[in-house]
């Protein structure tokens, strides 16, 4: 591939004997039930189809849990046992995009490390498909949103799990992710698309990312798009240092700061697609009124058209009135 033709990925990771081996995040009882991992939102438990996706989207973490764990330990891999789990969480949501409805609702943050790769493969999915990607590179795609913190299963569980700000020292540890995910995954019958998704999801166009420091054109297609979708659940999501963000403050912060890391084209259509999930949802305001999503307006997406109670607002014409949060 042309973009690493000068550099030897081997190269990349001689260090990786300097990194200790973390015990596999995995429990002990891997059949076991997720009753207690994943939280049903009390508001919801009563909605069938998000029951269904709940239930679902336990047994894909279980899967996906299996998956990381024979890949480390046996190198094998079961592209379509995995691509299937994701098939099977979306496939009783009458309207797709409410997937990232429901993954708003989705509480623990313990489980990082596999709720967000099982996040990022939904979303790729969903991206995928709003970019028109065919079925074969659609479910490659998939897969490496799946994969693509697979790396951190041989970092230090508890310096993952640190709620303290890392040292600099500690940062450039947890950067070693990438090239021990791609290390994981280089002989296994999968496409390089996946491999170098991978190794660059971490890469930005102003040559700032990592590993390798790639720009612009010379960073793969699906290493931009995981990267999109990496950023927006880490950033949805809660963790173990700090409460999740609203979707609109997140779509806002990729708006005003993030469009000179990502690449341009895709992101604007990511956000053009992912603001019209939440139309018809119930939030909470900056005034603490209750109001529902009626309208996106495409020059303003992070203002939409609100209703309270009987009354339609536009939030585009009151600047002082923001979305908090989802209800």
């Amino acid at each position: 591939m042309s973009s690493i033709q000068n550099k030897n990925i081997k190269d990349l990771s001689k260090d990786r004997e300097q990194v200790k081996d973390a015990e596999l995040n995995i429990p002990k009882a891997l059949s076991k039930s997720f009753e207690n991992d994943i939280n049903i939102d009390k508001n919801l438990k009563e909605n069938l189809e998000y029951v269904l996706f709940t239930q679902n989207y336990k047994i894909a973490l279980e899967i996906l849990k299996k998956q990381f764990f024979s890949i480390n330990s046996i190198s094998k891999i079961d592209k379509d046992l995995l691509y299937n789990s994701v098939l099977k969480i979306i496939e009783n949501i009458e309207y797709k995009n409410k997937v990232f409805y429901y993954i708003c609702y989705l509480e623990n943050a313990e489980l990082h490390t596999y709720t967000h790769c099982l996040n990022v493969g939904l979303i790729a999915h969903m991206f995928g498909i709003w970019l028109g990607i065919e079925e074969e590179e659609l479910k490659n795609l998939t897969i490496t949103g799946l994969l693509h913190d697979i790396g951190k299963i041989k970092l230090d569980i508890n310096l993952l799990n640190k709620r303290e700000t890392l040292t600099e020292e500690e940062f450039e540890y947890i950067k070693t992710h990438s090239y021990l995910g791609y290390n994981l995954l280089e002989n296994l019958p999968l496409s390089d698309d996946i491999k170098y998704g991978v190794l660059m999801h971490h890469e930005k166009i102003n040559g700032y990312g990592y590993p390798i420091g790639l720009m612009e054109d010379r960073i793969p297609k699906f290493a931009k798009i995981i990267a999109i979708c990496d950023m927006y659940d880490a950033m949805t999501s809660p963790r173990l240092y700090r409460q999740k963000n609203c979707p609109f403050s997140v779509i806002r912060e990729f708006e005003q700061n993030i469009y000179e890391i990502l690449d341009a084209n895709l992101l604007l259509s990511f956000l053009q697609n992912i603001a019209y999930v939440y139309i018809g949802c119930d939030v909470m305001l900056s005034n603490n009124e209750v109001a529902e999503i009626v309208y996106i307006n495409p020059k303003n997406i992070t203002k939409p058209i609100i209703k309270i109670n009987d009354e339609i607002v536009d939030l585009s014409k009151n600047k002082d009135l923001d979305i908090v949060y989802l209800i």
